[in-house]
């Protein structure tokens, strides 16, 4: 289902996974994409990492010029996560997780009209997008805009 007017004016959007970073490099692969505005796509903001809970993670991307928004409804919904960490089967809880978004794609076209000037950035913890529910994001985005993904490390 692709949106032709959706808004984005870009070819291209970046999705990054903090896990193997610290706030300093995670901004420094911000920097250098010359990323403008960070999607936190995680359900529930809070890290154990330093520097990677909401208002820590607000405050470093907005010091360095970078805006960003927090959208929960992009997040994995309890009941998946739940899925997962009972069956510890992360690809049954991405196909969940598919089937819940492809449902909600007024989400998605939400989004896109938040981020039709910006060079965005989706964030979420894994490394790994193909790990990640940003991923599923990712590929969904594409599908409704054209825009290509680049999964950056």
């Amino acid at each position: 289902m692709r949106i032709a007017n959706s808004g984005i004016r870009r070819t291209k959007f970046f999705t990054l996974g903090y896990q193997a970073h610290t706030q300093a490099t995670f901004l420094a692969v911000l920097a250098v994409h010359k990323v403008t505005l960070v999607i936190d796509v995680r359900q529930n903001p809070v890290s154990r990492k330093q520097g990677f809970s909401k208002k820590s993670l607000e405050n470093s991307v907005q010091d360095c010029g970078i805006g960003y928004i927090h959208f929960p409804k992009l997040g994995t919904p309890t009941r998946i996560r739940r899925l997962y960490l009972s069956t510890r089967n992360a690809q049954n809880a991405l196909e969940q997780y598919e089937k819940y978004l492809r449902s909600r794609t007024v989400y998605l076209r939400h989004l896109l009209k938040k981020v039709a000037d910006e060079q965005f950035c989706l964030l979420c913890l894994e490394s790994d997008y193909n790990s990640c529910h940003r991923g599923i994001i990712a590929r969904m985005l594409t599908e409704m805009t054209g825009c290509q993904p680049i999964h950056l490390h």
